[in-house]
């Protein structure tokens, strides 16, 4: 008798933009301001920014699921506040949902991959991770190539 598949604990979204504000107009359309292409990139460490948004789509949600953000850097201590998390609408017919949120006041202390985590707040079910990185792009790097 086959072995029914487990479905992964951690999952990646399908995709995921980290930007300065993701905004949801009444006609349903999504409103990325400020999107971070690849790298974060600050010019001295330690950093804060005051605010960072992501817009995740999302599939194996429920409708109505409560979901808790956390971004943890490469240590996995807690760097930001999470302040509000929305699922924009009803899951579509693929069963993907999207998913926009806000930090205010993320530290970033060191250079590095830091981790996106949005989970139910029971800590059952999928979590759902993505990385980004922060670069330096401030006054070390001219010394460091003469400058």
């Amino acid at each position: 008798m086959p072995t029914p598949k487990k479905t992964p604990a951690v999952r990646s979204p399908e995709y995921c933009v980290v930007c300065d504000d993701v905004r949801i107009e009444h006609t349903g359309k999504l409103i990325i301001i400020g999107m971070y292409a690849e790298d974060i990139q600050v010019q001295t460490l330690p950093g804060v920014l005051l605010r960072l948004c992501f817009l995740a789509r999302l599939t194996s949600l429920l409708q109505h699921q409560k979901l808790e953000a956390t971004i943890k850097d490469g240590s996995g201590e807690d760097t930001a506040i999470p302040l509000s998390i929305a699922l924009t609408g009803q899951p579509g017919p693929s069963g993907a949902s999207f998913v926009a949120g806000t930090f205010i006041n993320v530290v970033l202390k060191n250079t590095g991959s830091y981790t996106l985590s949005l989970r139910p707040p029971s800590g059952k079910g999928r979590a759902f991770k993505h990385i980004f990185r922060v670069v330096q792009t401030g006054p070390s790097d001219r010394k460091a190539h003469g400058g």
